[in-house]
């Protein structure tokens, strides 16, 4: 019983720290994204580092998904990290 559990637990920090490396590879094309409603631009650290902060693992999961569907449609990826980073700010002010 200890065991699967450390086995689960040792799953999820594997799964973060995915997500954690997807997302900074992502982000090391960009300096900065814009937060277009709030005229401000964030780095791609602070954007990391917040995305890991305030979403939840399954909106995690979702921002790596939009951002596959879009590379694989050949699509830019900037606007949809623009409007996550609204959403981001959004929740870090509230």
């Amino acid at each position: 019983m200890i065991k699967e559990s450390n086995s689960n637990e040792h799953l999820i920090l594997v799964k973060n720290q995915y997500y954690k490396n997807y997302l900074q590879k992502e982000l090391d094309r960009y300096k900065y994204i814009k937060v277009p409603t709030k005229k401000m631009s964030l780095t791609n650290e602070e954007f990391v580092d917040w995305a890991f902060e305030l979403l939840s693992p399954k909106e995690l999961s979702q921002l790596i998904s939009m951002i596959e569907t879009a590379k694989g449609r050949s699509s830019s990826v900037r606007p949809i990290l623009e409007t996550i980073a609204i959403g981001i700010v959004q929740k870090q002010t509230s």
